[in-house]
This record gives C-alpha cells, structure tokens and sequence, in this order.
C-alpha cells in the first residue's frame, strides 16, 4: 500500500467492542498541515453484528475509541468556531471546553465506509473535554456526526482483537524487567 499501516490494527481484524462482535472494515488515512508541520493519523472504521459503527483514531502509537453518538440536541453549526460549545446530551447541554480543531485531508482508503468517500476529502473537527470526558464531532459542508471518545491503552487494544500474541510479548517484557530489578537490587545497585 502506498500508506502501509504503522501500528497494530489492519482490515479483516475480529474483536468485541462493548460487548459485541466487530470487524475492521475500512480505514481513512489522514494528514493535516498546520504551518510547516503535517500531521498523519488513521482512522478505523469497525462495524459490529447488530451494524452499529465505532471508529479507532491511531494517532501515532495512540488510540482513541469513538462511539457514533445521536443528539437529540445538537449543538448548531454556528457555534462550531466558538471556544466553548454545548453539549448535547439535554436541551440546555453543559458547555464542553474545545481542545483542539482542525482538518483533516483524506491522502487514502481501504476497505468499506459509511459515505462515499475520496482522495483530497477535507474533513473538520473538534475535540472537547467536559468533567473528564471526551468528544468529537467531525463535518463536512454536507453531514455533521458526534462522537463520545474514550482514550485506549494498547493493553485495552489487544484485548479488545484478542491479540494474544501481543499481550504475551508484554508480559514477557514486564517479567524482565522484574528480574533485572530484582537482580540489580542483589548486587546493590539502587534500581
């Protein structure tokens, strides 16, 4: 692939999120430039038995899980540049704090999408905090979606896809680092 993926997730993967059966189906790879930087993220796109969709942000070796949220109450687009944007779990939503925003130029695809997706798509988005909590809502001229957001360590990650192989790897990192300690303390070193 022109974009090879840098860290644990690939099409076809089987796992359980939120208690359901789910397969990676598709994946959106990114860049943002911000001056004479550019950012690079992938987005996964899984798909559960009973069809809800969750969304797998890796942002270099950092994973975020976002679930597709459906406001009842959602904030207008007007508000979208402001620092503070309610929230839209009640009528009068709390305000949710903007952290980040940005956009995003799609540089390639794979697999299966919600949308009809291409090359160059510009996709913006904001990222909010709120007593703790994360958000996300991403838009284009055309389709608005919310996200809760929920960070994931790679332990939650290779239990989620049952990377077994992963998960003993580190556990075998970890016993190591256990016996040199043990052993640096016997020679008296102050580890």
């Amino acid at each position: 692939a022109a974009y090879p993926s840098k860290g644990f997730l690939c099409l076809g993967m089987k796992g359980t999120v939120n208690d359901k059966a789910c397969e990676v189906i598709g994946r959106i790879h990114f860049a943002e430039r911000d001056g004479s930087r550019t950012y690079l993220w992938d987005e996964w796109l899984l798909l559960t038995e009973t069809g809800q969709y969750f969304w797998i942000e890796e942002e270099g070796s950092k994973y975020t899980l976002y679930q597709v949220q459906h406001p009842k109450f959602p904030p207008d687009r007007s508000t979208f540049e402001n620092n503070v944007i309610q929230s839209w779990g009640q009528e009068n939503g709390a305000p949710m704090g903007v952290n980040d925003r940005g956009a995003g130029f799609i540089r390639h695809l794979e697999g299966e999408l919600t949308w009809r997706a291409k090359i160059g798509d510009c996709i913006r988005y904001i990222e909010l905090r709120n007593l703790g909590h994360s958000y996300g809502i991403e838009y284009t001229d055309d389709e608005i979606e919310f996200f809760y957001a929920k960070p994931l360590t790679h332990d939650a990650l290779f239990q989620m896809f049952n990377m077994e192989e992963h998960i003993a790897i580190k556990e075998q990192k970890a016993q190591r680092r256990k016996r040199g300690k043990k052993l640096g303390r016997q020679m008296g070193c102050g580890t």
